[in-house]
C-alpha cells in the first residue's frame, strides 16, 4: 500500500468536483482523490462519484510518477556528491577536479527540477482534452441507462434524453421505467414489445398507463402507443 506524503491537485479535479450534484458527492469525490493519491485505495461504491473519480485517475497517477521520478533522481544526485567528497578526502591533490565536478552535477540537477517545476505548473493550467467533467445530464443518463431493459441505440437514446430531462426529472423517468417494467406489455414473449429507448424519450411513454402484471396475455390496449410500429 502507498504511503505518499503529498501530491499535486490540479485544478481540474476542482471543477470536476463542481460537476457534482450534491454536496456530499463532491466530499466523497475529493476525499476519493486523496485516498487514491496519499494510500493507493480506489473507491469501492458505484455512482457518480467514481464516475468521475475514473476520470481524473490517469491524471493523478502521471501527477505521481512524476513526482517519484524526481525524488529518485534527486537521491542519486546526492549520492554522487557524496560520493566525490569522499573521494576527495582519500585524494587530496584531485580536490579542484572534484569540487567542478561536484558543482556541475548540483547545476544539472537544479536545471532538469527547474524544467519539471515548469512542466508541472503547465498541467495546472491547461487540462487535458482527453479527461473532460462529464455534465450533470450525462451522469443522469447513465443512471437512465443502467435503469432502461433493452440497451439499443445509445447515441439516440443520449440525444433524446438531452432534451427530455432540461424538462422532466430523472425520478419521474426511473419511476416510470420501474413500473413499466412490471407491466404485461413489456414482460410479455421475452420483452419483444419494449421500445427503443430513444423512442420511449422522444415519445413521453412514461406517461403511459400501464396494464396488467407479468405475463404472456394479449395487449389490452390501455397504451396509447401502437407497439408493434414504433420499436
Amino acid at each position: 500500500m502507498a504511503d505518499r506524503k503529498a501530491f499535486s491537485f490540479y485544478r481540474s479535479y476542482f471543477e470536476a468536483a463542481c460537476a457534482l450534484s450534491t454536496k456530499e458527492e463532491q466530499a466523497d469525490f475529493l476525499l476519493a482523490i486523496c485516498d487514491y493519491a496519499l494510500n493507493g485505495n480506489e473507491p469501492s461504491t458505484i455512482g457518480a462519484t467514481t464516475a468521475m473519480f475514473r476520470l481524473v485517475k490517469p491524471n493523478i497517477d502521471s501527477s505521481i510518477s512524476k513526482a517519484e521520478a524526481g525524488a529518485i533522481g534527486g537521491k542519486n544526485s546526492r549520492s554522487k556528491v557524496e560520493a566525490d567528497e569522499s573521494n576527495h578526502k582519500a585524494n587530496p591533490s584531485r580536490s579542484e577536479a572534484n569540487v567542478s565536478k561536484v558543482e556541475a552535477d548540483e547545476s544539472n540537477h537544479k536545471a532538469i527540477n527547474d524544467n519539471r517545476e515548469k512542466i508541472n505548473d503547465k498541467e495546472d493550467i491547461n487540462i487535458p482534452p482527453h479527461t473532460p467533467p462529464l455534465k450533470k445530464w450525462e451522469l443522469q443518463f447513465e443512471e437512465f441507462w443502467k435503469e432502461y431493459p433493452r440497451k439499443v441505440g445509445k447515441g439516440a437514446a443520449k440525444r433524446a434524453f438531452e432534451k427530455v430531462i432540461k424538462t422532466v426529472t430523472l425520478e419521474t423517468l426511473v419511476t416510470a421505467l420501474r413500473r413499466q417494467k412490471c407491466g404485461s406489455q413489456w414482460t410479455r414473449d421475452n420483452g419483444q414489445y419494449i421500445p427503443h429507448p430513444a423512442t420511449w424519450l422522444n415519445q413521453q411513454r412514461w406517461e403511459d398507463e400501464v396494464d396488467g402484471g407479468v405475463g404472456n396475455d394479449k395487449p389490452t390496449g390501455t397504451s396509447k402507443w401502437n407497439l408493434h410500429t414504433d420499436i
